[in-house]
């Protein structure tokens, strides 16, 4: 898989306004998060998908380190699984496990990308403004460098922001 790079002109805006429900309900804001973190969104294809669940360990895996380089995570579903144990645990207050309803989200973000089909897996890196960095879409992203990967691009981010 090859990531996707936003050159400067297309991080001069945010992305649009996104909104998500919690699995007990909640209505959650994409701008909730507004200059206080870098974004690592992740739309899964479902948890029944064996790929997308290995991409959500991956990022469940190192969402404390993700953390300290400044990123929260943000794990989108397509829907509520039926089962709320199937939920993964989550301990840092960097991680969202969210549902895109109707799928409004995920067109919004990969309208943005070319050749990106709505059924691929979508991960984003957004900076704390929301502004596109990068994106990983695919039917099956690997993770083999996946954390590496993000934690570079957290980083450059970082440098671009210092304060």
């Amino acid at each position: 898989m090859t990531w996707i790079y936003f050159d400067e002109k297309d991080r001069s805006s945010p992305m649009r306004e996104c909104k998500f429900r919690t699995p007990d309900g909640k209505n959650i804001s994409l701008r909730q998060n507004y200059g206080d973190c870098n974004l690592v969104l992740y739309f899964a294809h479902s948890l029944d998908c064996a790929a997308c669940k290995e991409v959500m360990w991956e990022l469940l895996r190192h969402e404390r380190e993700i953390f300290e380089l400044d990123g929260c995570i943000f794990i989108i579903l397509p829907e509520f699984p039926a089962d709320n144990g199937a939920w993964p645990r989550v301990s840092a207050r960097c991680t969202e496990l969210l549902v895109d309803e109707g799928g409004r989200a995920k067109q919004e973000f990969t309208r943005e990308l070319a050749n990106v089909d709505e059924s691929s897996a979508v991960l984003y890196i957004l900076d704390e403004y929301q502004a596109p960095y990068a994106a990983l879409a695919g039917d099956e992203l690997d993770t083999t460098d996946l954390y590496t990967d993000i934690a570079s691009w957290l980083s450059y981010i970082q440098i671009q922001c210092p304060e």
